[in-house]
């Protein structure tokens, strides 16, 4: 099986450390949950680290808003 896969150096408070996986595109007409007046489009990227079983999201957006 072929699928998108990521390698890379995550930087946070701890210091540098590896990241690799797997990555999820996807699409939503709606950044914002229901019942929200706003309504965003956007695209979004999941990458999930294998071995350290973590989940990062990242989220491109049509336009300026605060998540």
């Amino acid at each position: 099986m072929k699928a998108l896969s990521f390698k890379g150096i995550r930087i946070s408070d701890q210091g540098p450390q590896k990241v690799e996986g797997v990555g999820l595109l996807g699409f939503t007409p709606n950044i914002f949950e229901p019942p929200s007046p706003t309504s965003i489009p956007g695209s979004l990227m999941i990458l999930y680290d294998d071995p350290e079983q973590k989940m990062y999201t990242m989220i491109w957006l049509s336009q300026e808003a605060e998540i």
